[in-house]
């Protein structure tokens, strides 16, 4: 088990995550991409809660989330990622995860903050599920973006002119994995908040990772010297530290391709103005979220857990295709023509009351989660009408049995986790894509489906059988 600080979790699964890279025996390549991965899902997880930041994989609530411990989720998200790329250390994790949680007050919050940082956690293991480490880069499309168009030709050590005012040096003769004490110090030093810290740690990693990439992609005979030359960028530019990085194999195109690659990183993790932010999330990611925190508190098992959530997407998109009437429904007759009426008011009422039949215990949580949805949505949109529909037309799905015949795969990458956790990364990628309502409604009710019928079928082998649905 890992010594904790108590006072910075991002610090701490830092210092976890380090230390499982170098115990792997993994190849650098395999070891930066982890990296990247257990920052990402840390600084997701706070800018899912907090906001204040564009996303980069994780679609942002509508304001900022209450009632739960940024600690907690922090360090359930990064412990999901380390679990998945380093399975064969999940007990030390596991006891780590454990000391980590109860030192967090607040028994509710905590378990909000868990829920929240294992799903997100699960979100971004299901992104990166595809990767080829040192061939798929985080901040620019492919390796081969960045190649040069001739020949390379030979070059000497390079020197900027600021190189001899710098405070420290990245040393491009030793590993990646060693620079990060000094981004740590760097971090330390600069009174940030929980959030900007975690942004800068996200930021480094993918550059170093992007960095090391590209160069081997390009044919670069000192592939850290790109990603020292990047990483120093990064960090001067954030925050104002001069770290020259220093290598007697370095030359000044690898320095070049440094600083171009920490350009695409200055594109990431934006301060999003107050001007700028949206006035309506994915409302159905939204509730699946809710969904996922009521049913976690309900203490049911995995069978009764999938199928609640099921019974919540469901009725989500027979509510959203009632009113737009496009798709032939197994449940209900839909008019022949759309109604005129906000389909995120009618889904989030349908989402409210089929948790609210169900967890009946939840109304008052539930009553004021769907006003804080409600009041996002213009004013001069048919508000009211469309939640009284969506709860009619929630109450006409529920007396109805849900049968499980759809014919889809389930999120083979998160193969293993509870029923909430691939409902959730699900979730997460469905709204990464940018879909309308309605689509994104249909494809989780369909990915819920899937999983409940798994665990209804075979609840004991229902991770390893939900992976290999095609």
């Amino acid at each position: 088990m890992h010594p904790l600080s108590r006072a910075d979790a991002i610090a701490d699964w830092n210092k976890i995550a380090l230390d499982a890279a170098a115990q792997s025996g993994q190849p650098l390549e395999y070891k930066l991409r982890a990296m990247a991965m257990v920052h990402v899902a840390m600084f997701e997880t706070l800018n899912f809660i907090q906001g204040g930041y564009e996303p980069h994989l994780i679609a942002r609530p509508p304001k900022p989330l209450d009632g739960m411990s940024i600690e907690a989720a922090v360090a359930a998200a990064a412990y999901h990622v380390l679990v998945e790329v380093y399975p064969f250390q999940r007990p030390a994790f596991a006891a780590t995860l454990k000391n980590s949680v109860h030192a967090f007050p607040g028994s509710q919050a905590t378990a909000n903050g868990v829920a929240t940082g294992t799903s997100i956690g699960a979100a971004i293991c299901a992104a990166r599920a595809s990767d080829r480490p040192g061939l798929e880069p985080w901040l620019f499309e492919s390796a081969s973006q960045l190649r040069p168009k001739g020949p390379l030709a030979p070059q000497g050590p390079a020197r900027t002119r600021d190189d001899d005012d710098a405070n420290a040096s990245i040393h491009a003769d030793t590993s990646p994995l060693s620079w990060n004490s000094m981004t740590s110090e760097s971090i330390a030093t600069g009174g940030l908040s929980p959030i900007a810290r975690a942004r800068i740690y996200a930021l480094v990693s993918m550059v170093i990772a992007d960095a090391y990439t590209a160069a081997q992609d390009a044919g670069y005979s000192c592939g850290l010297c790109v990603a020292a030359a990047a990483a120093a960028m990064v960090l001067e530019a954030e925050l104002g530290a001069r770290l020259a990085p220093v290598s007697a194999r370095s030359g000044r195109a690898e320095q070049d391709m440094g600083r171009k690659i920490a350009q695409f990183a200055s594109l990431r993790y934006r301060v999003v103005p107050l001007s700028a932010m949206p006035a309506q999330a994915d409302t159905v990611h939204e509730w699946t979220l809710i969904a996922t925190r009521v049913v976690t508190r309900s203490g049911q098992g995995p069978a009764q857990a999938a199928h609640a959530m099921t019974m919540v997407h469901v009725a989500m998109f027979e509510a959203l295709n009632f009113i737009e009437a496009r798709y032939v429904s197994r449940r209900l007759v839909v008019p022949p023509q759309p109604l005129r009426m906000p389909g995120a008011a009618v889904a989030a009422a349908a989402a409210h009351q089929t948790l609210v039949a169900l967890y009946p215990d939840e109304k008052r949580l539930l009553d004021d989660l769907l006003r804080a949805t409600l009041e996002e949505i213009p004013p001069n949109q048919n508000k009211e009408s469309a939640v009284i529909q969506g709860r009619y037309l929630a109450m006409n799905v529920y007396v109805q049995p849900v049968t499980m015949t759809p014919d889809i795969g389930v999120l083979r990458a998160v193969a293993g986790e509870s029923p909430l956790a691939l409902n959730a990364a699900a979730s997460e990628l469905v709204a990464a894509r940018g879909l309308e309502l309605l689509e994104s409604a249909r494809l989780n009710a369909l990915l819920s489906e899937a999983i409940s019928e798994t665990y209804a079928r075979a609840p004991d082998r229902a991770p390893q059988l939900a992976a290999r649905r095609r």
